[in-house]
């Protein structure tokens, strides 16, 4: 798109569209099958930094984006409309079960360790659906914890290396 050219209406839609979106899609892409539908509001996040980006809607799956926060471009890609979609490592139910494993090994069983990177690098899906219709989410406190989970367990590792000191 030139400098000079006004947007068009699907590029007024899509505030994240990449420049060189028209060039890498079809005219018939899935992107312009979902604008036929009326579109609703998605959760979307930058894949590379995590920013949260408003305004997301069904209409621009399929469009190339900027993200306005590390300036990465990407393509949107649909959230998990089941729970079924969910690949088994991101459901809640089985890093639950890893979870209790660990807690009834005294630790032994360092499973909590997986859950925690998979929380810190992704979301962990509910079975349950919120008032748009999106799968729920394990919370952002949720995030916390396993960060200081992985802080605690990096340091008592990193003392086990050291030594005892002299």
């Amino acid at each position: 798109m030139a400098p000079t050219d006004l947007p068009s209406e699907n590029d007024m839609a899509n505030p994240y569209k990449s420049p060189q979106a028209d060039d890498a899609l079809d005219s018939t892409t899935t992107s312009e099958l979902r604008r036929a539908a009326p579109a609703r509001k998605v959760k979307l996040k930058c894949p590379h930094c995590g920013h949260n980006l408003k305004g997301a809607t069904t209409a621009m799956i399929g469009d190339l984006a900027v993200c306005p926060h590390c300036k990465a471009e990407f393509e949107i890609r649909p959230p998990y409309m089941t729970y079924e979609q969910v690949p088994w490592y991101r459901r809640s139910g089985v890093n639950s079960v890893f979870i209790l494993v660990h807690i009834l090994t005294g630790g032994c069983v360092p499973f909590i360790l997986w859950t925690c990177v998979n929380l810190v690098t992704g979301d962990i899906y509910y079975k349950k659906k919120d008032a748009a219709g999106d799968l729920e989410t394990w919370s952002f406190a949720n995030k916390v914890v396993a960060v200081a989970i992985l802080l605690v367990n990096a340091i008592v590792l990193l003392l086990l290396l050291l030594g005892p000191s002299s």
